[in-house]
């Protein structure tokens, strides 16, 4: 890779070879080269490697890419967009839009409540709270809100 500016595929192959090979500490080397030295292209990249870093708890390094109010509206504008898609029937049959439905919620739980520990893990607890505010106002559900609170 001699331009990562321009290798954004070529990371996505390797984050994927790496997930199935069950590497992972090869795609977190991969990012801290990318940090330490081309910090522009890891804040570009880091949407690739964000579930890796969470998985491997490299909580520091995550919260150093992290923006709360524009992550957010990141994972919300994918949940709504994945709703549209849903009344509009694009998942094909009711019984299949169901299961999309239920994965699209449960994905969007999973992706808000992550974010929460996150921003707490690293003593953000004031954005966390507003992350959680604005979450609650998009999704009533009872699961929801016992994972925020379990954050």
């Amino acid at each position: 890779m001699s331009d990562p500016k321009d290798s954004f595929s070529l990371v996505q192959d390797y984050i994927s070879v790496n997930r199935s090979l069950e590497r992972t500490d090869q795609t977190i080397s991969l990012f801290k080269l990318l940090d330490i030295n081309y910090s522009g292209v890891a804040a570009v990249y880091f949407m690739i490697f964000q579930d890796e870093l969470a998985k491997q708890q490299e909580f520091v390094l995550y919260n150093k890419y992290i923006s709360p109010d524009v992550n957010f509206s990141q994972m919300l504008s994918n949940y709504t967009r994945s709703i549209d898609a849903h009344k509009r029937g694009i998942y094909g049959e009711v019984g299949r839009r169901q299961e999309m439905l239920e994965f699209l919620t449960k994905n969007f739980m999973h992706n808000i409540s992550r974010f929460e520990a996150i921003l707490i893990i690293n003593i953000r607890e004031e954005e966390a709270k507003n992350v959680v505010a604005k979450a609650k106002l998009e999704l009533d559900s009872d699961e929801f809100m016992a994972l925020l609170n379990n954050a």
